[in-house]
């Protein structure tokens, strides 16, 4: 059962910090970043798809499951309803292996939205003494730079 983090050892800044207004769910997206965890609702500019044709003859667009996920790092960026989780956060995430990305071009980068809800759900905060970022994973992420 998941619960709001509560003011018990925390100070008036970092209870602030963990319990977003009306007691929503918040994750601790990056070391000491807090951001209200929400359902996703992005739908993409693009998709990869294929046609396929009907048997009267119309065509119908299929996306391709493989590529359906994968979005460009700055389009997502502060647009999950997370306006504090910027490029950089995003990207840092991915060099430090918590998030799958690519780069398949030099000026694009791609951010995989099912890692990266996967991430989100790994960093919901259920006991507030009970961070997801232990020291090892701290390490990573100061090293993804």
């Amino acid at each position: 059962m998941m619960k709001t983090p509560t003011n018990a050892n925390m100070s008036p800044e970092s209870s602030a910090e963990k319990c977003g207004s009306f007691g929503e769910m918040m994750a601790e997206v990056t070391p000491g970043k807090f951001v209200p965890l929400v359902a996703p609702v992005h739908v993409p500019r693009y998709v990869l798809g294929k046609l396929l044709q009907n048997p009267d003859g119309s065509y119908n667009i299929v996306p391709v499951n493989e590529w359906a996920g994968w979005v460009k790092l700055h389009d997502i960026a502060g647009d999950v309803d997370m306006p504090d989780l910027s490029a950089q956060s995003l990207r840092r995430l991915i060099i430090a292996g918590f998030v799958d990305g690519m780069q398949p071009t030099p000026g694009i980068q791609l951010i995989n939205l099912d890692s990266l809800f996967e991430h989100l759900a790994r960093v919901r905060i259920d006991d507030p003494d009970d961070s997801w970022w232990t020291p090892a994973r701290r390490r990573a992420w100061a090293a993804a730079r």
